[in-house]
């Protein structure tokens, strides 16, 4: 009998903080970042900063070939990932035209 008193308690508070219910103000206004964006919207500070960690994956995952290891051969091998990276930044900016005058600021 008192869990059943407790129950019909808990349900008469509920049900009289739902109808007393007011929503607030704040409630009522869209906040920055909460609507939704496509990714060719975004601000160019994220388009930078989704680029830079695309370059850096890109660096660390890509292929270099063993021989450029060598001292000597460093220019060379600055000059192919140079290259790869610009084709890799070429490719997001061909998938993403709107991000192009953000990703070439940075470029500058």
């Amino acid at each position: 009998m008192a869990s059943s008193t407790h129950s019909a308690l808990a349900v008469g508070l509920v049900n009289a903080l739902v109808a007393s219910h007011v929503p607030h103000d704040s409630m009522h206004h869209i906040y920055k970042g909460k609507t939704a964006r496509s990714w060719q919207q975004l601000p160019g500070e994220i388009i930078r900063l989704i680029t830079t960690f695309y370059l850096l994956d890109v660096s660390t995952s890509g292929h270099c070939p063993n021989s450029w290891a060598i001292r000597e051969m460093w220019p060379h091998r600055f000059a192919y990932t140079t290259f790869r990276d610009a084709l890799e930044v070429e490719r997001i900016m061909h998938i993403f035209p709107t991000w192009k005058p953000h990703i070439r600021i940075a470029a500058r």
